[in-house]
C-alpha cells in the first residue's frame, strides 16, 4: 500500500480498485487458508495432520511453508493436491528407506 502512494498518480477510484485487487491478490492465500483452518477440518486435511505426524519431512515443509502461506493454501484447498503433496512425500519417504528400489 505504502508503494501504491508513492507512485505519481491520481489518488482516485481507479487507484482505490486497483490498489484494493492487489492487496487481495498478496494477502488472499493467508486469508483463505487461515478462514480454513477455523473450521472444522475437511478428511484431506486431517490426513495430511496425521501424515505429518509421523513424517518429519513432510511435517517440516508444511511449517516451512508458514513462511509462504500461498503453498499451504495450494496444498490445503484442494483434496486432489493434498493427495499429490502426500504421494510426493510417500516417495521421497520410501526412497530415503530403500534407496534401490
Amino acid at each position: 500500500m505504502g508503494e501504491a502512494l508513492l507512485v505519481d498518480r491520481p489518488l482516485n477510484e481507479t487507484f482505490c480498485r486497483e490498489t484494493e485487487r492487489e492487496l487481495w491478490e498478496a494477502g488472499c492465500a493467508a486469508t483463505e487458508w487461515t478462514n480454513m483452518m477455523l473450521r472444522p477440518p475437511p478428511a484431506d486435511v486431517l490426513e495430511l495432520f496425521a501424515v505429518a505426524a509421523q513424517n518429519q519431512g513432510l511435517a517440516d515443509e508444511l511449517i516451512e511453508n508458514f513462511n509462504v502461506p500461498e503453498n499451504n493454501w495450494k496444498i490445503f484447498s484442494d483434496p486432489e493436491n493434498a493427495a499429490a503433496f502426500l504421494a510426493r512425500h510417500s516417495s521421497a519417504e520410501l526412497y530415503r528407506i530403500c534407496p534401490n528400489v
